[in-house]
């Protein structure tokens, strides 16, 4: 724990937090790197077990591996567009169990790199204001919201599937223009979109696109498209 300073681990292979290794910091960005001497494919898991919290408080965070990121809880208030940061160069982010919410950034940004899937075998719960997500080579997308949620980026570079579903607010899919498809997958990859709540909608302001997968949207109350919002498959 720290008050204003900055929490740095840096591990030439792993980093792996017991459920009681909290991280702790008032205003302090903490930043945590697995594999950072790039060892190969063998090195780099960062695994946060189930119950671990770590509490920017309105610093940033920032999770890098090599490997899977296993996700306890991070928690920030911070409401840039880089309020939590995931990058894993040859894995992907893993749902590490139920006891938190995996991110909460409720006024921030969350952006993910991933090579191997996001949510993959269980989805990543959040309670975001944004997110901006790349997965590269394999793997599904699945990411639960809490609530209202502005998608600017969710692009398989795969034939994965992507689902994000909102339990209790509005879908946002807006790109401001770039990529012009805001959510999109390769080939016979599916998206599903879902918002539940009894005023919670589908805002379509930038493109859908998939090869030959299907393409569901589905709210509680309104669906609306933008002229730019093309759906296209």
């Amino acid at each position: 724990s720290t008050a204003s300073g900055n929490i740095t681990l840096d591990a030439d292979n792993d980093i792996i937090f017991a459920a009681e290794g909290d991280i702790t910091s008032t205003s302090g960005n903490v930043a945590i790197t697995a594999d950072k001497d790039n060892g190969g494919a063998s090195s780099g898991l960062l695994t946060m077990n189930d119950g671990t919290l770590i509490n920017a408080g309105s610093g940033t965070i920032v999770l890098n591996a090599d490997q899977d990121i296993t996700l306890g809880g991070l928690l920030t208030t911070n409401t840039g567009n880089t309020a939590v940061t995931l990058t894993s160069t040859e894995g992907g982010i893993v749902d590490g169990g139920d006891t938190t919410v995996d991110v909460v950034a409720a006024s921030g940004r969350l952006v993910i790199d991933a090579v191997t899937g996001v949510g993959a075998s269980g989805a990543i719960d959040t309670t975001v204001a944004s997110l901006d997500l790349d997965n590269a080579t394999s793997g599904n997308v699945d990411l639960a919201e809490t609530n209202a949620i502005t998608v600017v980026k969710a692009v398989q570079g795969t034939t994965g599937n992507i689902q994000i579903a909102s339990a209790g607010g509005t879908v946002t899919l807006d790109s401001g223009g770039s990529p012009a498809n805001v959510v999109s997958t390769l080939s016979t990859g599916t998206i599903t979109i879902d918002a539940n709540g009894a005023t919670s909608d589908i805002v379509v302001n930038d493109g859908i696109s998939t090869a030959s997968g299907n393409i569901t949207l589905d709210a509680d109350n309104d669906i609306i498209f933008a002229a730019e919002g093309d759906i296209t498959s």
